[in-house]
């Protein structure tokens, strides 16, 4: 996988560089997906997020100061709910001996989530939305999950749209979480799966992202 996404960088900004179409532009110029930074675009956006912080010799000191009695430790660059851990608190000092020392994580504040939601966002269109429904506190499709049609609300697609361009991608899935009675935004993806939202929403993914990329090749030749 590591060897497809450099190739696919290289790509992308050697057609960048030439004034090419490029869909998805920040592969031209970036080393790759990266939670934390992700993060950190929401929250300027003014997007909920729940409290998150670098996984360093520091942690342990800093979650105490965490609202929540459990944290959640993610790999930095992690998808589809791999390298995903939750944990009390007072136990991430045993949590660390057990990581990965080849890899980046962040600490999150643990959410209870009443809802979690899968939002696809192509360009500026929002294209629909599924709840993730499991007995599981990952809601990940991948890990099981399934997929039921969710209603679209002008708030939503503000939140999903607003969180696609604080983090400059153009085609994503966004994963939001209802919890004490706010959305919360805790992805964003850059290569969302469309077979889970197209059995809850019928909906043609890869037509749409035709049309899109039709368009925005009309408008760089005008």
């Amino acid at each position: 996988m590591k060897g497809k996404a450099v190739l696919s960088r290289a790509l992308a900004t050697t057609f960048f560089s030439q004034n090419s179409v490029v869909v998805d532009e920040r592969i031209a110029f970036t080393t790759g997906r990266d939670k934390f930074n992700n993060y950190w675009g929401f929250f300027n956006a003014g997007l909920h997020v729940p409290k998150t912080i670098v996984l360093n010799p520091k942690a342990i000191e800093e979650v105490k100061t965490f609202s929540s009695k459990e944290i959640v430790v993610k790999d930095i660059s992690g998808k589809r709910g791999s390298d995903l851990f939750k944990c009390k608190k007072e136990e991430l000092h045993s949590l660390m001996k057990k990581l990965d020392k080849e890899k980046n994580y962040i600490i999150q504040e643990f959410i209870p989530i009443e809802k979690e939601l899968r939002i696809l966002v192509v360009g500026d269109k929002v294209l629909g939305a599924f709840s993730k429904e499991t007995c599981d506190w990952k809601h990940n499709i991948a890990l099981g999950a399934k997929p039921i049609p969710f209603p679209l609300t002008e708030e939503l697609k503000e939140i999903a749209l607003k969180a696609a361009k604080s983090v400059q991608l153009e085609i994503t899935g966004v994963d939001v979480a209802l919890s004490k009675g706010k959305w919360f935004v805790l992805e964003t993806n850059r290569s969302p799966q469309f077979k889970g939202f197209e059995s809850a929403t019928k909906i043609n993914v890869a037509k749409e992202i035709v049309k899109y990329l039709e368009e925005k090749f009309k408008k760089q030749k005008k």
